[in-house]
């Protein structure tokens, strides 16, 4: 299965924009509106939600249907990348 990648630059330090992103408000941050997702339940066993973070969102696609995903960290590597991974969801694999 190939990989999806995706790299930024950012107009700022690594460790700000990193510390950044460690924020549990994050994704409601940077998912636009029309997207139409929320988020429903947030779970970590620390202060670093990337570290160890689950997440549960809920999409709407049209008026009777939503899609519910479940989503986690992997790979997290303080300051340098983390990856994330669909525990449940509409689709097979993310």
């Amino acid at each position: 299965m190939p990989d999806f990648i995706f790299t930024k630059s950012f107009n700022h330090s690594l460790d700000k924009v990193y510390r950044w992103h460690k924020s549990d408000l994050a994704l409601d941050r940077i998912t636009p509106p029309w997207d139409k997702i929320r988020v429903i339940d947030r779970k970590s066993s620390g202060t670093n939600f990337l570290k160890d973070g689950i997440i549960t969102l809920e999409q709407k696609i049209a008026p009777l249907l939503k899609l519910k995903w479940k989503l986690n960290h992997v790979n997290y590597i303080e300051g340098k990348c983390f990856q994330d991974n669909l525990v449940s969801g509409p689709l097979r694999h993310w």
